[in-house]
């Protein structure tokens, strides 16, 4: 069999439109959402002539690539795609994402679900210093010999190292073109921001402080 028969044997037979309306169907800010979105694209990429599935990012969803790749990492993560997990889990992409099980670790994703801070209203900057600290806590030499139940990652960390995360963070996106999922990401870091540069009268503390 040739390979374009094998293509064709492959194929299901819905067309790019019909696709696109399964895709549609899943767009919307749930984890159920964005594993469905995932999985739908991974079996159109497969389903698909070739270029039709970039046409239908574009044209039909209107869907940056960048976007697409990361809906899919999620929808393949075997962790994150458990529906056992998922009233557990946030529903923002960009929180997700440090959860993965290439970021974390088995031990370190049940302890912090367990503690509490891997929790639905969890958000990117709080989940990147999840894995941050996480690696520091594995480089440990005592932690050998914990159990995974005492392996508690503490998100009570001082306030400059998550300024300093969060100006991170947008210093990377501004390098990069905003696509609409960035842009998300960008106006949580500054309402984090804000909170955090505020005192407890709520008078804004100006930035950078005043020398």
């Amino acid at each position: 069999m040739t390979s374009s028969h094998a293509l064709s044997a492959r194929r299901s037979g819905r067309t790019r439109a019909q696709w696109a309306k399964l895709a549609r169907g899943f767009q919307r800010q749930t984890i159920k959402g964005l594993i469905g979105l995932g999985k739908t694209l991974i079996k159109a990429k497969d389903d698909l002539a070739h270029g039709e599935w970039g046409k239908m990012l574009r044209d039909d969803l209107k869907m940056d690539e960048s976007f697409a790749q990361r809906v899919m990492k999620i929808a393949r993560d075997p962790r994150l795609s458990n529906p056992a997990n998922w009233p557990d889990l946030p529903s923002v992409l960009s929180a997700l994402m440090p959860l993965r099980s290439d970021r974390l670790s088995h031990d370190d994703f049940e302890a912090a679900k367990a503690s509490g801070v891997i929790n639905p209203s969890m958000t990117a900057v709080e989940a990147k210093l999840l894995t941050i600290q996480a690696a520091r806590v594995a480089q440990s030499l005592t932690i050998e010999h914990q159990e995974p139940e005492t392996r508690m990652i503490n998100l009570t960390v001082s306030r400059q190292p998550v300024i300093d995360g969060l100006i991170e963070r947008l210093d990377e996106i501004a390098r990069e073109l905003l696509s609409g999922e960035q842009l998300e990401t960008a106006l949580d870091c500054l309402a984090q921001l804000r909170s955090l540069l505020t005192n407890q009268s709520g008078t804004v503390v100006p930035f950078p402080p005043a020398s």
